[in-house]
């Protein structure tokens, strides 16, 4: 038994250690999302939050903001072209 502990230890601390490195990551993901969400039109950018983090259709969206499907679907294809534009080496940091 007690030559198990120092491997279980070892075993808490790596995990730890990764756990604290996979916050920090996001933390620095979370950070360029929400600048380049912030260089977001104001209407593309609520478009784009409505979908992604309320989860409404394209219909729903259209409807609580009063405005046509196609331009909700228009917003959103200039939204994430941005996003991309701007997110696009994302790989390059991940590591």
């Amino acid at each position: 038994m007690e030559g198990a502990r120092p491997y279980r230890r070892a075993e808490r601390a790596e995990s730890h250690e990764e756990t604290t490195l996979a916050r920090v990551a996001a933390g620095a993901l979370t950070g360029r999302l929400a600048g380049a969400l912030a260089g977001l039109k104001r209407g593309d950018r609520d478009v784009v939050l409505l979908i992604a983090l309320a989860g409404l259709t394209h219909a729903e969206v259209a409807e609580a903001l009063g405005i046509p499907y196609g331009t909700v679907a228009s917003r959103l294809n200039r939204a994430r072209k941005q996003l991309r534009k701007t997110l696009g080496d994302l790989e390059d940091h991940d590591g």
